[in-house]
C-alpha cells in the first residue's frame, strides 16, 4: 500500500462564490428598498395635495346630508332619498 494522500482542494473558491452571491443579493435588496422609499415619498407628496380636497368634499357631503335630513321631515321626496340611501344623522367627531 502506498501512503498517498488524496488530493486536497482549497475552500477559497466556493466561499468566494457564496460571498459574491450574497453581495449581489444584498445589493439588489438595497436598491429595491431605495426605490420603495422614493415611491413612499412621492405618495406622501400626492396625499398632501389630496387631503385638503377630501376634507372639503367631506364637509360639503355632510352639509348636504344634514340639509337633506332636515328636509326629509316635511318633504316626501327627500324622505324617500334618505330611506333609499340609508342616510343617518351622526354626532360630529372632534379633532
Amino acid at each position: 500500500m502506498s501512503d498517498e494522500n488524496p488530493s486536497s482542494y482549497s475552500p477559497f473558491l466556493p466561499v468566494l462564490i457564496i460571498l459574491v452571491c450574497l453581495i449581489v443579493v444584498y445589493a439588489i435588496q438595497t436598491k429595491n428598498i431605495w426605490d420603495q422609499n422614493r415611491q413612499i415619498a412621492g405618495a406622501k407628496k400626492e396625499l398632501k395635495n389630496v387631503l385638503p380636497q377630501a376634507e372639503n368634499l367631506n364637509g360639503t357631503l355632510v352639509a348636504i346630508s344634514q340639509d337633506l335630513l332636515s328636509m326629509a321631515r316635511t318633504n316626501n321626496s327627500a324622505r324617500a332619498i334618505v330611506e333609499d340611501f340609508k342616510i343617518q344623522a351622526v354626532a360630529p367627531q372632534g379633532k
